[in-house]
């Protein structure tokens, strides 16, 4: 069995650009631009809603084109320059209208060029090159947790010791740079091996009979031409009109919206609310990604106890769980402490969404649009729901308060729940298949 190790690094290199932009950047707008939090919400919404159109615009035209590498690293150049630019703002003006003017157009470069390439096209080509090995497709994210420690542990370790918060953007520029080397090493050709019956030829989902499939393998059976040859709808419509499809994305929206506004305050909140050091910031990439790193590496065989079901199901519980987390946090002298050993939690949450998510959208996609279906998936979790997650977030956080944020955000982890595993809350969806 091939060990994938380009695909490892792949993940290693995309998630530490992420963490090196996108959790240290609110700490650099607050600090060095002196934006307020409903206005850093605001920017940040910029990356997600733009990764609605620029996910499917790109992964479309992969599925069209199958030009991976040309694709992902000139997109990636294109990021780089725009998250490096932003470091230049403070330099160029300080109104905070102009500040804000240009960092959101340094974000929008990064969202349109750079974010999907991390995220979307990296499970696209991740998948592609296993070919029939999806299975071991969580064995190939343990090299997020990896990314996200040592990028988190770079950051901390180089502004403490230069005092400066530029420390981000140097470390971005490694991890992209290692990025793009490395998809322009290796292989993305699907690789095809003779598999036992009793270990490789187990299928992806479960049972679809069984109560942890989401969404109806029969609903990518290929339809038949009057000559009586398979065709398939290649357009993106036939990903998203079945009732099953859209009750799917909708919870995977819900889970972005909570995933986002925990990646995004997180960091602001040990740091302004709880007076946490910065080795208890430092801290949280490692323990996230030791957790992380250890449902990945199991992921197959957690897939095959779970199902998607369940796996969404420990998800939501683990957002509100958080969320009491902080609310107590708040009401205790080590309440710090207490967050920061909870982190191990967020790892367990990103892991658990997204080996599920990530695989059912593949199962179910045809062919001709597994690439397109990735970028679906990322619309829904990191583009509607992050993007909504960041402005709602962001605009209690900075009128209402820290605790009303996460109460907000504990009702939204509970209604998606409601959502997801209630049979009642499925009967809008199937009259919205039916009309439309």
């Amino acid at each position: 069995m091939p060990h994938f190790i380009g695909l490892k690094l792949l993940s290693v290199f995309s998630i530490g650009s992420l963490v090196a932009s996108q959790l240290f950047l609110p700490l650099f707008f607050k600090d060095i631009l002196g934006l307020g939090s409903d206005k850093i919400g605001m920017i940040f919404s910029i990356i997600p809603f733009t990764s609605c159109i620029a996910f499917p615009y790109w992964t479309h035209l992969a599925d069209r084109t199958h030009a991976y590498k040309t694709i992902m690293i000139s997109n990636m150049f294109i990021a780089l320059f725009s998250i490096l630019s932003i470091g230049l703002v403070p330099f160029i003006t300080n109104q905070e209208s102009t500040t804000i003017v240009l960092v959101a157009l340094g974000c929008f470069g990064y969202a349109f060029c750079g974010y999907p390439m991390i995220s979307a096209m990296v499970d696209c080509v991740t998948l592609r090159a296993l070919g029939d090995d999806k299975a071991l497709y969580g064995r190939q994210k343990i090299g997020c947790p990896i990314g996200v420690s040592s990028a988190i542990f770079l950051v901390g370790l180089l502004q403490e010791t230069f005092e400066t918060q530029y420390a981000l953007f140097w470390v971005y520029a490694v991890y992209v740079l290692g990025f793009i080397a490395t998809i322009a090493a290796i292989d993305l050709t699907p690789h095809r091996y003779p598999k036992p019956v009793d270990e490789e030829e187990t299928p992806l989902l479960p049972d679809p009979a069984s109560a942890a499939t989401l969404i109806a393998v029969g609903s990518t059976t290929p339809s038949l031409s009057e000559n009586g040859v398979e065709k398939q709808d290649k357009s993106m419509w036939h990903l998203f009109r079945q009732p099953e499809s859209m009750h799917f994305y909708t919870v995977v929206a819900i889970l972005g919206f909570c995933f986002s506004t925990f990646q995004i305050f997180l960091f602001m909140f040990i740091r302004n609310d709880l007076h946490g050091t910065p080795a208890m910031i430092g801290l949280l990439g490692p323990l996230s990604g030791f957790s992380e790193l250890l449902v990945f590496f199991f992921s197959k065989q957690i897939f095959k106890a779970m199902g998607v079901r369940w796996m969404l199901t420990i998800a939501h519980l683990i957002a509100i769980y958080r969320v009491i987390i902080y609310i107590l946090a708040m009401e205790i002298t080590w309440g710090a402490w207490l967050v920061t050993i909870n982190h191990l939690a967020h790892g367990v949450m990103f892991s658990m969404i997204w080996t599920a998510a990530a695989l059912q959208a593949d199962a179910v996609a045809p062919l001709g649009l597994k690439s397109t279906a990735q970028g679906l998936l990322n619309v829904s979790f990191n583009g509607v729901g992050g993007g909504t997650g960041a402005l709602v977030a962001g605009y209690v956080y900075e009128n209402r308060g820290v605790a009303d944020m996460w109460i907000m955000l504990g009702l939204v982890a509970t209604a998606g729940l409601v959502i997801f595993t209630l049979p009642a809350a499925k009967a809008p969806f199937r009259w919205l298949g039916k009309h439309f």
